[in-house]
């Protein structure tokens, strides 16, 4: 590979070969902050008809097997574009050794990665890899390594391609390509993968035959991987709500509003449902709430505070008033600090989990009582908060310059709440309006071609996150539904729902929720916030407010 080779140089010019075929993504983050870099075929995530393949190199950073790849992808463009092999392709996994000229010492790195998703400070590369190629799913994996002699090995879920390529079974446990074919990687299924090892003068040979077998599409199928995401993006919205809520909801200790947003969806699939079996539950979980004085201090957060915003949904399916009582009563636990300062006990930096906390809840407190001080001092905050920045995104405070996935979908559902309760004649909220639309106008184009947000919005290769686009999708849902966001948005509501349904279990885990977060003071410290795979109030609460708004979107439009 010649001097003063860029890998982006290479796949930009790969890219404008294929006239539209390919774009340039990312699917991790190295140690030093590199992206690595996907080509990413336009249809990789639609499997019907058509063999998806992808190729993977570089595992040691190795210039060679880079070189290889890069020299098949180039003859994939020249002869089998049109094709209907759809080929993606990482070209090289460990970045940081390849831009250094420093093959990675020892072996490879073994999978399945067990644990600091995507937090582990030496080999993030392969938590990133191996949950994003699940979640890609293609129909089989090529692994492409450059040798003295030609041979195919493959895994078990390819075992039945054995006899087309004259192939071994594979025998490197902990290899990427044995390991994704087996058992069940990141709770999905195995994917079929195949390494291939050639010299560069055989590429051109070993293309044609890859291409003249896997083309015939009766012998290629999908993956089970792929068959269980296709399952769980069947699920309709009440039974994506229903699994959640009965795991999520179900407990009120802290006072908190990842508990409190549960509890509402429960509520929300309640009056969608007619089944109020479980209405008796929530009374007797929310009955010791009494007495705020005892229950909320001097230290009380606004995160706190939105811990009680069912309060007027539980007053609508009760008949008691007491509880919506409750949230005039949070309301009143705000001070109003004078133009320019946030209301206590607001971050004084502005920060956008504030958005949301106070529109939950003074909104509310506006639309029960109808006092109209609730939603001056809402207003006041929102239009005053000067965080967005001139792309239409949110930073995560005023003081702190990173775009955040989940401070972005904070200030989503702010604007969204805000809006649900502010009236149309009032001059605000058309200022606010063009405020929520210009945010998400410039959240469409940073969605992944996945359909999920990034944890760090603006960070290529930045996890894939699901809290933040349950939330961005939420807000989008209720927008059209309500009538200040048209149909344009259909779109990226779709692809955030469908992307959220593969990353919610039958069980009601979820996979990649972002945990708790606070102010950070680098771009790395939000890289590696660690991602849950498994029971996360955070994530499920928002996917319940999700899936129920869809349902209300759903049948709004019958």
């Amino acid at each position: 590979m010649p001097s003063g080779f860029s890998m982006n140089v290479a796949l930009e010019q790969l890219t404008e070969k294929a006239l539209g075929i390919w774009s340039i993504d990312s699917c991790g983050v190295t140690p030093s902050e590199a992206s690595v870099p996907v080509l990413l075929h336009k249809d990789a995530y639609s499997h019907f008809h058509n063999v998806r393949v992808l190729l993977v190199s570089g595992f040691t950073g190795r210039v060679e097997d880079v070189e290889l790849t890069l020299n098949l992808l180039d003859s994939y463009v020249k002869e089998y574009l049109q094709s209907n092999l759809l080929i993606s392709a990482v070209p090289c996994v460990k970045m940081d050794q390849l831009s250094a000229g420093d093959e990675f010492a020892g072996d490879t790195d073994t999978y399945p990665p067990i644990d600091k998703y995507y937090d582990h400070q030496t080999d993030p590369e392969s938590r990133y890899l191996w949950r994003w190629t699940s979640f890609m799913s293609p129909d089989l994996i090529i692994e492409l390594v450059k040798g003295p002699y030609l041979s195919y090995e493959v895994n078990e879920a390819a075992d039945y391609l054995s006899n087309y390529f004259d192939a071994t079974l594979i025998g490197t446990d902990g290899s990427f390509i044995k390991e994704i074919g087996s058992a069940q990687p990141n709770g999905l299924g195995p994917i079929p993968g195949m390494k291939v090892t050639m010299p560069l003068e055989h590429v051109d040979q070993e293309l044609a035959k890859i291409h003249g077998i896997l083309s015939n599409t009766e012998r290629i199928s999908s993956s089970a991987s792929q068959r269980i995401l296709d399952t769980r993006s069947s699920r309709t919205p009440v039974e994506v709500a229903k699994l959640l809520a009965s795991r999520y909801g179900n407990s009120l200790d802290p006072v908190v509003y990842t508990q409190g947003v549960a509890i509402s969806g429960r509520l929300r699939l309640m009056s969608l449902t007619d089944d109020h079996t479980e209405l008796d539950d929530i009374v007797n979980l929310v009955d010791p709430l009494k007495d705020l004085g005892k229950i909320f201090d001097d230290g009380t957060g606004t995160p706190n505070l939105a811990g009680l915003l069912w309060g007027d949904e539980l007053s609508d399916l009760t008949g008691n008033k007491r509880y919506s009582d409750l949230i005039v009563q949070v309301a009143n636990m705000y001070e109003y600090q004078g133009s320019g300062i946030p209301p206590k006990p607001s971050d004084p930096d502005y920060r956008t989990e504030d958005m949301f906390m106070n529109a939950a809840m003074l909104g509310r407190a506006f639309y029960i009582s109808g006092d109209s001080y609730y939603l001056e001092m809402l207003i006041e905050f929102l239009l005053q908060s000067d965080v967005q920045q001139s792309s239409g995104l949110f930073w995560h405070s005023r003081t702190t310059p990173y775009y955040w996935g989940r401070g972005n979908g904070f200030a989503a559902m702010g604007f969204a709440e805000a809006l649900t309760y502010i009236p149309r004649n009032n001059p605000a909220f058309d200022d606010l309006l063009q405020i929520h639309l210009k945010h998400l106008k410039a959240l469409e184009t940073v969605q992944r071609p996945s359909g999920m947000f990034s944890q760090v919005l603006d960070f290529p290769g930045s996890y894939e996150e699901l809290t933040a686009t349950c939330m961005i999708g939420y807000s989008i849902a209720r927008g059209i539904r309500l009538g200040w966001l048209d149909r344009s948005f259909t779109t990226i509501l779709q692809k955030c729902w469908k992307a959220s349904l593969k990353r919610i279990e039958d069980d009601g885990a979820i996979v990649d929720g972002c945990t708790g977060t606070g102010v950070q003071t680098t771009t790395k410290e939000y890289l590696d916030r660690p991602a849950i795979h498994g029971f996360d109030d955070r994530s499920g609460s928002m996917a319940i407010w999700f899936a129920t708004e869809m349902e209300r979107l759903s049948i709004s439009q019958r």
